[in-house]
């Protein structure tokens, strides 16, 4: 039913702006789809200037619980016991490493230098083949490439920004060795390329719908 209202109402839209390339090629025919990424306020993150964490600690952080894969981060905690994995959001069910610390709901302030100041992002989604747009709305990999955070990250996701570390979704996996190369990954301030701010985003729709 909400495939075919889509295809009744589709054509007339001035326009329509979506935050994936991908989402715009499942829209049916006969729109004017503009994509427009996603931003973020990068302001809240450069005010994080004090660290969360203790001195020398190694910390990896998650934050948001849409498809969020709990085996793959329980292996990625038990192969690393020298750092501690910080969820924000999560809804942890079942046993849980000890170097797990989970945190609940917290405002975006708070959680802003537990990201910036992490080792490492974590980007743990399940997804399946129509789920795959998710890799280019996704807040939290925008948040992450700010902060030069290598990400840990499933094979399936099409990311290239260059701080990606994959797994196998499906299959066997190195965990250590994945974690690791996580924390040895060169952080390099171009990973900022191309992020827009929210301001940027409102201007390119206001400029799309007046086109």
């Amino acid at each position: 039913m909400l495939q075919e209202i889509e295809r009744e109402t589709v054509p007339l839209f001035d326009r329509i702006c979506v935050p994936s390339q991908r989402l715009a090629e499942l829209l049916p025919a006969g729109g004017r789809v503009e994509f427009i990424p996603q931003g973020i306020d990068p302001t809240i993150f450069d005010a994080a200037e004090r660290s969360p964490y203790a001195a020398g600690s190694r910390n990896a952080v998650a934050v948001g619980d849409m498809l969020f894969d709990r085996n793959a981060v329980r292996s990625l905690a038990r192969a690393a016991p020298g750092v501690t994995f910080h969820l924000f959001g999560i809804d942890w069910q079942g046993e849980a490493p000890s170097n797990i610390r989970i945190h609940g709901e917290r405002s975006f302030e708070a959680i802003a230098p537990y990201i910036r100041h992490a080792d490492l992002g974590l980007a743990p989604y399940r997804v399946t083949g129509d789920e795959i747009y998710l890799a280019e709305s996704s807040l939290k990999l925008l948040q992450y490439s700010y902060c030069l955070l290598p990400v840990v990250m499933p094979d399936a996701l099409p990311v290239a920004r260059g701080n990606e570390v994959k797994y196998r979704l499906m299959g066997e996996n190195s965990w250590r060795g994945i974690v690791e190369r996580a924390l040895a990954l060169r952080r390099c301030k171009t990973l900022r390329s191309g992020i827009l701010t929210w301001d940027e985003v409102s201007r390119r729709t206001l400029a799309a719908a007046f086109a």
